[in-house]
C-alpha cells in the first residue's frame, strides 16, 4: 500500500511541478522510465527526496519530453480560465474569461505560435486575413502575424466578410475596405454583414438592401428581412412571411407564419401545420402535417399528423409505408430509417421502406458505422445490418464510437471502459466517462482528463483538470488546465454563425450608446441580469445580434439577443425589447434562457391566430 501511495503521489506532483505553461505533459511511458528509474531511490530516502528526485524531472520538461503523436497542447499564456476560443484562418483566437483578473483575447497558431498575449479587450475570430480587435475603447485590425493592419482608431467595427467590414467614427458610418479607405457611407437606422453580395438595412422600421458599392438595390419596405442563401431571402410582411429573389421580387408570396431551412429544402408553416418547399420555392407538400421531416435524396420526407400517425410519403402524397408506426426517424445519408410501432423498433430500407430490420427491440439506437446499439428486456447488445448479434446483451449500457470500439458502462462500479467488436476489452481501467475525439479518446478520472490512441493505449494518464470552456464549431479540440489540447487536425469554425451581425447605427443614437455601454460592461455569467435589468446584448463572451422593428411607435423597437460562447453544459441566452421615450431606454421585456436543464424564457414576435396582429411577448 505505501509503495502504490507512493507512486501515486510521484505522478501527482509531477503534473503539478511540470505545469501547463511548458506546452508539454510527460506521456504513460515517459512516466515509466523517467519516474520509475528513480524510484528505488525514493523509496529509500523518503517523500522529501521524492519531491527533489521530481522537480528534477520537471525541469526538464520544456526541453527533453515530447508530446504524443497526433496530440498538441497549446497555451497562450499562464492561465486557468480559458472560456472558448474560435478556429478559423489557422489561428485561435482565444478569450480568457477570468472575471477576477480582467477578461481579455489573445492569438495563438494551431502549431503552438503564439501571435498575441491577452492584450485585447475584444477581439473577433480571422476572417479573410484580418481580425477585427479594440483595446481601450477604438477598434482597428491586425493581420495574421499580429501586426496592425488597420489603426485603432474606430468607435466601433466589424470583422471582414466579401471585402468589406462596418465602421464608425464619430456620427459617420459605413463601410471600408482591406486598405482601410472608405467604401460607402451609409444613412440608415441598422445594417448587416454582407453575404451573397447583399447586405439586409433598415429605416424607420422598414427592411431592403444594399449591394457591396452601397447602392439600394431592394427598396426598404418590408417588415423584417434576413440574409440571402441560395438566391433566397426570408422576409415578412404584415404578419406573413414569404421568399424575395435579389430583385426583390417574390419567389414564394407572402402566405406562412414562417419558413425555415432544412438541408435543401424549406420548412413551411401555416396555422400550426407543416409542409415542405423545394429550394425553389416550388410546394411540395402543403402545410397540413403537425410534424416533417424531408429524407434528402429520395423525394419523400417523413410526416405525422398525430400521436401513433407516423408514415413516408412523396411529393405527389402518396404513402409509401404499409404498416402503421408510431415514429419515424432518418440520419441524412443512412440507408436505413428507425421505426417504432407497438413499443418496439426495428428498422426499414430508406429505398422502398420495407422492413429490414424486425421491430423486436425495446429501443435502438441509430445506425453509426456498420453497428446499432439494441436493448432488450433491459440488455444491450450490438447488432450489425444484417441483425447479427455482434456483442452480446448485458446489463451495461453500450455506447458507439463509430470506430469498432465501443463504450461499456459496468453497473457495478458506475465506471466505463472499452471493447471491441468482438467484446473483448481493449483498456481494462475503468474511467468515469469516455469520448472519442479525432481518432483517439478523451477519458476522464477523478475529474482530471487524459488521451488514449485508437488502440485503447494511453496516450496522456488523466491529468489535465477540466474546464468548462471550449472550442468552438471544433470536434476534435477541446480545453482543459488552461490549454487548448488538439487531436489530430483542428476543424475550421463555421463563423457566419456566430459572426454575420446587424449593426445599429448611430443614427438612433440612444440605442447607439446603450449597445456601447453594454459592450463596456459585460455582465458576468456567474452574476447574470435580473429580469428587470440591461441585457447585455453585445458584451464579450457572447454571440450578439440586434434588430428594430416598427411596432406602430415613433421609433422602432430594439431587440437584441446574446448567445454565451462559453459555459460548455448550460450556455445562456440574454434576450429583451427596449424601446425610447422622451429620448430616455426603457424596458419593454428581458429574458434569460440557461439551457434545457434551467429552462427560462426569451423575448420574441408574437402572432395573434385570430387579428394575425404581431406583438412583444415572451417564449418559455
Amino acid at each position: 500500500m505505501r509503495m502504490r501511495f507512493l507512486v501515486v503521489l510521484l505522478v501527482m506532483l509531477a503534473v503539478v511541478l511540470t505545469g501547463c505553461d511548458k506546452q508539454t505533459l510527460p506521456a504513460e511511458d515517459y512516466l515509466k522510465d523517467v519516474i520509475g528509474s528513480k524510484l528505488s531511490t525514493t523509496l529509500e530516502n523518503g517523500l522529501s527526496d521524492a519531491t527533489a528526485s521530481i522537480s528534477e524531472v520537471a525541469s526538464q520538461t520544456s526541453d527533453n519530453l515530447q508530446q504524443p503523436p497526433g496530440i498538441k497542447v497549446l497555451s497562450v499564456t499562464k492561465t486557468d480560465a480559458i472560456d472558448y476560443a474560435l478556429y478559423s484562418d489557422g489561428i485561435f483566437t482565444v478569450y480568457n474569461g477570468d472575471f477576477k483578473n480582467g477578461q481579455k483575447y489573445g492569438f495563438i497558431r494551431a502549431d503552438g505560435t503564439e501571435i498575441t498575449n491577452y492584450i485585447y479587450d475584444y477581439a473577433s475570430p480571422f476572417s479573410e486575413g484580418l481580425a477585427c480587435v479594440c483595446q481601450n475603447g477604438k477598434y482597428g485590425f491586425i493581420d495574421t502575424d499580429g501586426n496592425t493592419a488597420l489603426p485603432l482608431i474606430y468607435d466601433n467595427a466589424s470583422y471582414f466578410s466579401e471585402g468589406l467590414a462596418y465602421f464608425e467614427i464619430g456620427d459617420e458610418y459605413g463601410f471600408i475596405n482591406k486598405k482601410g479607405d472608405v467604401a460607402f457611407l451609409l444613412d440608415c437606422d441598422s445594417v448587416s454583414s454582407f453575404q451573397e453580395g447583399l447586405a439586409f438595412f433598415s429605416l424607420d422600421g422598414k427592411y431592403g438592401y444594399i449591394d457591396t458599392k452601397g447602392n439600394v438595390v431592394i427598396p426598404a419596405k418590408f417588415d423584417d428581412a434576413g440574409f440571402f442563401t441560395d438566391g433566397l431571402a426570408k422576409v415578412r410582411q404584415g404578419d406573413s412571411f414569404g421568399l424575395i429573389d435579389k430583385t426583390g421580387a417574390f419567389v414564394v408570396s407572402p402566405q406562412y407564419d414562417d419558413i425555415s431551412v432544412d438541408g435543401t429544402y424549406f420548412l413551411i408553416k401555416s396555422k400550426g401545420m407543416y409542409g415542405l418547399l423545394d429550394n425553389k420555392g416550388k410546394e411540395l407538400i402543403p402545410p397540413m402535417y403537425t410534424y416533417i421531416q424531408p429524407l434528402e435524396g429520395h423525394s419523400a420526407a417523413i410526416v405525422r399528423n398525430g400521436p401513433n400517425t407516423a408514415k413516408v410519403i412523396d411529393f405527389k402524397g402518396n404513402d409509401l409505408t404499409t404498416e402503421n408506426y408510431t415514429s419515424l426517424d432518418y440520419v441524412d445519408g443512412d440507408d436505413l430509417v428507425r421505426a417504432t410501432a407497438d413499443g418496439k423498433t426495428g428498422f426499414l430500407d430508406v429505398r422502398d421502406f420495407s422492413v429490414v430490420i424486425p421491430l423486436i427491440y425495446d429501443h435502438a439506437d441509430f445506425f453509426v458505422g456498420d453497428y446499432a446499439v439494441v436493448s432488450l428486456q433491459g440488455k444491450y447488445g450490438v447488432i450489425d445490418r444484417q441483425d447479427r448479434t455482434v456483442i452480446a446483451f448485458q446489463s451495461g449500457y453500450i455506447l458507439n464510437f463509430d470506430t469498432g470500439i465501443f463504450e461499456v458502462a459496468d453497473t457495478s462500479t458506475h465506471g466505463y471502459h472499452l471493447i471491441d467488436s468482438s467484446g473483448n476489452s481493449i483498456n481494462n481501467t475503468l474511467y468515469d466517462d469516455i469520448q472519442p475525439i479525432g481518432e483517439k479518446y478523451l477519458v476522464e478520472l477523478n475529474g482530471m482528463y487524459g488521451f488514449l490512441d485508437s488502440k485503447g493505449k494511453v496516450l496522456i494518464p488523466p491529468t489535465y483538470a477540466r474546464s468548462f470552456g471550449r472550442v468552438l464549431d471544433s470536434s476534435n479540440c477541446i480545453i482543459a488546465s488552461g490549454c487548448i489540447i488538439i487531436v489530430g487536425e483542428p476543424t475550421e469554425t463555421t463563423l457566419s454563425g456566430f459572426l454575420l451581425t446587424n449593426e445599429i447605427t448611430p443614427r438612433i443614437k440612444p440605442y447607439s450608446v446603450f449597445l456601447k455601454d453594454t459592450a463596456a460592461n459585460p455582465a458576468s455569467l456567474e452574476n447574470p441580469p435580473t429580469y428587470d435589468e440591461s441585457i447585455p446584448s453585445s458584451n464579450k463572451g457572447f454571440s450578439h445580434f440586434n434588430k428594430l422593428y416598427d411596432m406602430g411607435g415613433q421609433v422602432p423597437v430594439l431587440y437584441c439577443y446574446a448567445r454565451s460562447l462559453g459555459l460548455l453544459c448550460y450556455p445562456a441566452v440574454f434576450s429583451g425589447f427596449y424601446s425610447l421615450k422622451d429620448g430616455q431606454l426603457r424596458i419593454l421585456a428581458t429574458g434569460l434562457d440557461a439551457g434545457a436543464s434551467f429552462g427560462g424564457d426569451h423575448a420574441c414576435l408574437w402572432q395573434d391566430s385570430l387579428t394575425h396582429k404581431v406583438f412583444l411577448g415572451m417564449y418559455y
